[in-house]
Formats: structure tokens, sequence, C-alpha cells
């Protein structure tokens, strides 16, 4: 095989187990998509980057994903803005932790 298709190889197997993962676990259950979420929500609201914060109970609801790198977040929120919010009210009480 040349390097080309190891490459394209590769590449496939990335993306099918990309699929599968997220395919195979259920909405806000990842091990901090709880936090990620309410963060890309505030952006999409059209609110600015929070305020940095190392009081936990200051903390908004996305704690410490707001010292993140912003561009995920912006994109996220570009990519969700038109939807509707309620999503994160009726799976808020069914997350495991």
């Amino acid at each position: 095989m040349t390097e080309k298709r190891w490459l394209s190889l590769i590449l496939l197997l990335f993306i099918l187990l990309g699929i599968t993962y997220a395919l195979s676990t259920p909405v806000f259950e990842a091990s901090d998509e709880l936090w990620h979420y309410p963060m890309v929500r505030h952006l999409a609201d059209g609110n600015p980057l929070p305020v940095q914060v190392f009081d936990p109970a200051l903390a908004g609801p996305w704690k410490q994903e707001a010292s993140q790198p912003p561009l995920y977040y912006y994109l996220g929120a570009a990519l969700t803005f038109g939807l509707i919010r309620p999503i994160w009210k009726r799976c808020a009480g069914k997350i495991r932790m």
C-alpha cells in the first residue's frame, strides 16, 4: 500500500470511530458536555465572553469551560443560533454524572 492509501485508511477509521462515539453517547452525557452547552448557549444568545472568576461559587453554569479557547464556542454558537432553547431544559433533568 502506498502512503496516501494508508493515510486515507487511517482518516476513514478515525471518522468512523468518531461517528460511532457520537451516536453511542446520549445527549448531554459526555463527561463535560453539561458545561460546554451552557457556554455555547450564552454566546448564541448574543452575550459576550464571560469574565474569568476563580471562585466556583461565582462561576456561571459553564464552570471552568469559560476559560477554554473561545473559537470552539463561537462556532458552536453560530451553528446552534436558530435552535429552540428548550432542549437543554428537557434534557437537564435526565443527566447522569
